[in-house]
C-alpha cells in the first residue's frame, strides 16, 4: 500500500497532506521530473522494495503506483515489471494484469499519461484537468496543493484512461475486463478453486515475517477466508469483536485458529467501548472522509451513512486495525465484494438492507440486470473506500480474495439454479462442506451490542 500524487505543476506540501503520508509510513520520496512533480510515501511490505517514484530510460517514464501485481515478475519488483511489460506492449499491457492496483504511469517522450485501475477500483485514484493533469491517491492531496475541489474526480474501475501532456485533453478510455455472463458452469468447483488460489496468492505475497490478519466475524465471508488458511496452512492472526456476533460460532472459529497453532484475539465489549473514542479521533486526524453514494435500483434510499467518517463499522474496523497493528500484522485480508456480488445484501428473495438491488434473486439472463448499482459502485465503492481510509490512517494495506477477477468470473458463471440455491451459494457450498461453524444470516460489523 502506498499514497502517491502527480502533478505538471511543481508543488507539493507534505506538511498538510497527512491522510496521504499515513499510507505509507516506511518512506517518502519526492522527486521534480521534466517540470512534473511525483511524490510516494510508501508501507513496505517487501525487502527491498521501495523505488517509487520510479524512473527509466534517462527519464524518458516514470511511475508512481498504489497496490500488488499478482504475477511472476521475472526477477523484476513491480515498477520495474510495470514499466517493461509497458515498453513491449503499450498500453494493452494493462488488460490482462492480476492484482489490486492504482497505477499512473507517464510516457514523457509520447507526451501521455496512463490512469489504471483495477476490475473493481479497490486502490482509490483521483484526477483534476485544471491548468494541467493533478493525480492522487486522495482528492486531498490535489485540492491541498491549489487545485478546486470541485474539479476533482475519481477514476472509475475497469478503467484505462490516456491523457495528452501536451494539451491536458482524455486522449481515450476503456474497459480493462469484458464480463462473460453466460451462466453455464454446473458445479462449484471453479469457484472453490479460484477462490483458494486467490487467497493463497493474497496471503503469501509479502516479504519473510510478514503475516496478514484477518478481522474473523461470524458470517460467511472472513470465514471463508479463515477457512481457506485454514485448508492451506497458511500463517495468519486472527482479530475478532464480540459486537452483536453469535459469540458460540466465534469462539468456535477461534478455538479453530488455536488448534492450527494461529493467533486469535477475541476483543470484548468493555474493551471496545474504552477505544471508541480514542479510534475516532484517531480517524478524524488520519483518515480522507470520501463520501458515500448508496443507492438501489429498486427504490429511493434514505438514512445510509454519507461518508467514511459517518459510517459507525468504521470504528469497528479501526478497533480490528488498532490490534492487528499491535500484533504486528500489517496486511488485512479483507471479506469486502462478497454481498454486492453474490447476495445482493438479499436471503430468501428478501431483502436484509435497503439498498439491495434485485432481492438476491438472479435472472435466467444476467443482461437484464448487468452491471447492478453495487457491482462496481453504490456500496462496493463505498466499503472499499472504508476498508481503504480507515486502514490508511493506520498504515496497513487491505486485499480482497473476493474481488479477484478469476473468482467473480467463476461465479458470474455459474448457473442460476446454482446462484440461487441458498444465500451466498458457493461459499456457503465451500463452508457447509468442511462442517466449518457459520451461520445463514448477515450480521453487520459493529463493536457494540
Amino acid at each position: 500500500m502506498c499514497g502517491f500524487y502527480f502533478s505538471t505543476r511543481d508543488h507539493f506540501d507534505p506538511s498538510v497532506n497527512v491522510a496521504l503520508l499515513t499510507r505509507g509510513p516506511d518512506g517518502y520520496n519526492d522527486l521534480t521530473v521534466n517540470g512534473c512533480r511525483l511524490v510516494h510515501s510508501h508501507l513496505s511490505i517487501f525487502e527491498s522494495d521501495h523505488n517509487q517514484p520510479y524512473l527509466h530510460q534517462n527519464n524518458e517514464i516514470a511511475l508512481v503506483f498504489n497496490g500488488e501485481i499478482y504475477e511472476n515478475l521475472n526477477g523484476l519488483n513491480e515498477s520495474e515489471y510495470l514499466v517493461e511489460k509497458y515498453i513491449v506492449e503499450g498500453e494493452k499491457a494493462f488488460e490482462d494484469l492480476l492484482g489490486e492496483y492504482a497505477i499512473c504511469l507517464v510516457d514523457f517522450k509520447a507526451n501521455k499519461l496512463f490512469l489504471i485501475t483495477d476490475p473493481f477500483g479497490t486502490k482509490p485514484l483521483f484526477v483534476s484537468i485544471c491548468g494541467g493533469i493533478h493525480v492522487s491517491t486522495y482528492p486531498s492531496a490535489i485540492s491541498n496543493s491549489g487545485t478546486p475541489r470541485g474539479t476533482i474526480t475519481p477514476v472509475e474501475p475497469n478503467t484505462i484512461r490516456c491523457y495528452s501532456l501536451k494539451n491536458f485533453q482524455l486522449l481515450g478510455q476503456k474497459e480493462l475486463v469484458a464480463w462473460g455472463l453466460r451462466q453455464h458452469i454446473v458445479t462449484w468447483d471453479s469457484w472453490q478453486q479460484a477462490f483458494s488460489d486467490s487467497v493463497e496468492v493474497r496471503s503469501r505475497h509479502m516479504k519473510t515475517g510478514e503475516v496478514p490478519f484477518i478481522g474473523i466475524s461470524s458470517g460467511h465471508d472472513s470465514g471463508g477466508i479463515h477457512l481457506a488458511h485454514l485448508q492451506l496452512g497458511l500463517p495468519f492472526v486472527g482479530i475478532s469483536v464480540e459486537g452483536k456476533e453469535d459469540l458460540d460460532i466465534l469462539r468456535a472459529r477461534q478455538n479453530l485458529s488455536h488448534q492450527a497453532g494461529m493467533e486469535h484475539v477475541l476483543i470484548d465489549h468493555q474493551t471496545a467501548r474504552q477505544l471508541t473514542d480514542e479510534i475516532a479521533e484517531m480517524l478524524r486526524r488520519r483518515s480522507e472522509n470520501l463520501p458515500y453514494n448508496i443507492l438501489s435500483s429498486r427504490h429511493d434510499i434514505s438514512g445510509e451513512a454519507g461518508s467514511v467518517l459517518e459510517d459507525k463499522a468504521s470504528i469497528a474496523l479501526g478497533l480490528v486495525n488498532l490490534f492487528a497493528l499491535e500484533k504486528g500484522a500489517r496486511v488485512s485480508l479483507s471479506g469486502n465484494g462478497a454481498d454486492e456480488l453474490m447476495s445482493d445484501y438479499s436471503s430468501n428473495g428478501e431483502p436484509i438492507y435497503q439498498h439491495s438491488n434485485f432481492c438476491g434473486v438472479w435472472p435466467e439472463n444476467l443482461e437484464t440486470i448487468f452491471p447492478w448499482p453495487s457491482f462496481y459502485g453504490s456500496t462496493q465503492r463505498a466499503y472499499l473506500m472504508k476498508d481503504e481510509c480507515v486502514g490508511g490512517a493506520f498504515g496497513i494495506e487491505s486485499r480482497y480474495p473476493y474481488l479477484d477477477k478469476r473468482v467473480v468470473q467463476s461465479f458470474l458463471s455459474l448457473t442460476v439454479e446454482l446462484k440461487n440455491r441458498f444465500y451466498k451459494a458457493p461459499l456457503d457450498a465451500f463452508l457447509s462442506e468442511s462442517d466449518y461453524p457459520h451461520v445463514n444470516r448477515k450480521i453487520g460489523l459493529s463493536p457494540w451490542t
